[in-house]
């Protein structure tokens, strides 16, 4: 059985005790499955296997149940549009009964009986000692895609919403559903860009909560900034920062769980002059020939003096600053309040005051 990442249970067990051994490996394994529960499934069987879906009833009836979108559902992307087409899908046939579900499972359709809206699982999804378990609560489900057709001519939507429930069913769980993305080293002047990533469940990637990061520099001084949406991500640009070493901690809240991750890097100090200390001779011959200059070699340095002789003194041009109150300024007053005044009996004369 540990070969297998996931197993579909279609209404296993049975009342004869079929399945039985395959049940136990499963739950010795840990491997994840999907209960399809019916009318042939033996719900004290299913009860005992403690999966964290539970059935109470004492008739062996069924009801005929629609599906009934939970819009709070985040374990996957599941969009409202989407939701509301498959409320359209005919009735499963599903055990007379109440469920109880396990404090952590999530719905994503419940079941309508007629008009009456119920807070009874028909898609329901849970997590039981690191393994995921996924229930239809009704037998039909091929119907739905029949309909799909029916309705877009294709099978796409039902498709993708059984990929999903496999992708996040089959899925191992892993506590790294947030995690920062940061190079280790970053140059003085060089821009420090920080990006995160958020997965949901299914490890789709979402921003739909607020991010934000701690950052502390030499372990003294810490700052707190939040990020800001980029895509499907974070992205947050700090600009330059002062040479040393940072520490950060960036932190969000997703699904009830508080999720975070650590890391640290490094603000190089970037010292231009050290990075060439020969002499670039080319660059120096260029510049003095572009601003009209003359190179020398060291051997050349006699021929100094007769060169600032024969150059010819340069022009001094002098600069000189005064400031002058407006209030001395008389005429310009005067011309001013006459310009305002002028404005003033236009407007007057044309109605615009």
């Amino acid at each position: 059985m540990r070969d297998y990442d996931l197993v579909i249970l279609h209404q296993l067990p049975t009342a004869s005790g079929e399945g039985s051994q395959i049940l136990a490996q499963l739950q010795d394994s840990r491997i994840p499955a999907i209960f399809i529960i019916g009318s042939q499934t033996s719900i004290p069987r299913f009860n005992a296997l403690r999966t964290g879906l539970e059935i109470q009833t004492k008739l062996t009836k069924t009801n005929e149940v629609s599906p009934l979108f939970n819009s709070h559902f985040t374990h996957f992307t599941f969009g409202e549009s989407e939701g509301q087409y498959f409320e359209q899908m005919p009735p499963l046939v599903a055990p007379f009964g109440t469920c109880k579900m396990a404090t952590n499972a999530q719905q994503l359709f419940s079941a309508r009986i007629g008009t009456v809206a119920s807070d009874q699982p028909l898609i329901a999804f849970v997590q039981q000692q690191q393994c995921r378990y996924a229930f239809v609560v009704g037998e039909g489900l091929w119907r739905w895609r029949l309909n799909d057709y029916l309705l877009s001519g294709s099978h796409q939507a039902f498709d993708q919403l059984v990929n999903k429930m496999l992708v996040f069913t089959a899925m191992r769980v892993n506590s790294g559903q947030f995690h920062v993305e940061c190079p280790q080293l970053f140059r003085q002047q060089e821009p420090v860009i920080i990006r995160a990533e958020l997965y949901n469940d299914n490890y789709e990637p979402v921003n739909t909560p607020e991010a934000q990061i701690t950052l502390t520099h030499q372990g003294d001084t810490s700052h707190t900034y939040r990020f800001n949406r980029s895509g499907d991500g974070y992205c947050l640009n700090l600009g330059s920062l002062d040479p040393g070493e940072y520490r950060y901690k960036a932190t969000t809240s997703f699904n009830g769980k508080q999720l975070s991750d650590v890391g640290s890097f490094f603000v190089e100090d970037l010292n231009l002059e050290a990075l060439d200390l020969v002499a670039n001779h080319t660059l120096l011959n260029t510049l003095s020939t572009l601003t009209g200059g003359t190179m020398l070699q060291p051997r050349q340095l006699e021929q100094l003096s007769q060169l600032l002789e024969q150059h010819p003194t340069p022009s001094l041009i002098y600069t000189h600053t005064r400031y002058t109150q407006l209030l001395s300024l008389v005429g310009v007053l005067i011309g001013i309040l006459f310009l305002l005044s002028l404005e003033w009996f236009l407007r007057k004369y044309n109605g615009e005051i």
